[in-house]
């Protein structure tokens, strides 16, 4: 009999090894959770700056072509908008116009400009932000009519941070 009731009290658990249990999976939640978030969070930001990198890209081979950049005749339609894209992807300066549209209509590009220096879009400024981490701007330019700091001449691809501006060394 004594073997009986050593064997049933030896199949459960007690309530101090399922609390040890518990214990030891919080802590490797507390440990992993912020690394994977973070991981997630770099990989969005090298994909936003990948992004800009290829509409830099296309707008500067689309201006080696025809000499101006993208624009429209009237203020308000002088958006990043499909209208404005599609010298781009119509001409196979642009490829992934899908991926760009996903961004506009979440609001991640915020503004476009192709001033009209001399009478002609010799020029254009563009701004990406992340929706995840609003903090994180992206100026996509080719000008010195940047309205933040006209003069100054951008040609590439920058962060924009409350200490100014900086160029975005991308990686391949």
């Amino acid at each position: 009999m004594k073997a009986l009731d050593l064997r049933a009290r030896s199949a459960g658990y007690t309530m101090i090894e399922l609390l040890m249990v518990v214990a030891i999976i919080s802590l490797v939640m507390t440990i992993a959770i912020p690394l994977f978030t973070g991981a997630i969070d770099k990989s969005h930001r090298a994909t936003l700056i990948h992004d800009a990198g290829e509409l830099y890209r296309s707008f500067m081979r689309y201006y080696v072509d025809e000499g101006v950049f993208p624009a429209q005749s009237t203020p308000p339609a002088r958006a990043l908008n499909l209208q404005t894209l599609a010298p781009l992807s119509t001409g196979g300066y642009f490829r992934h116009v899908e991926s760009l549209m996903h961004k506009l209509d979440n609001g991640q590009i915020q503004n476009y400009d192709s001033p009209s220096i001399g009478g002609a879009d010799t020029q254009f400024w563009s701004t990406i932000n992340s929706v995840r981490q609003p903090g994180f701007i992206l100026l996509i330019a080719h000008t010195n009519d940047l309205p933040i700091n006209r003069g100054e001449w951008y040609d590439g691809v920058y962060y924009v941070t409350v200490d100014g501006i900086q160029p975005v060394k991308e990686t391949k």
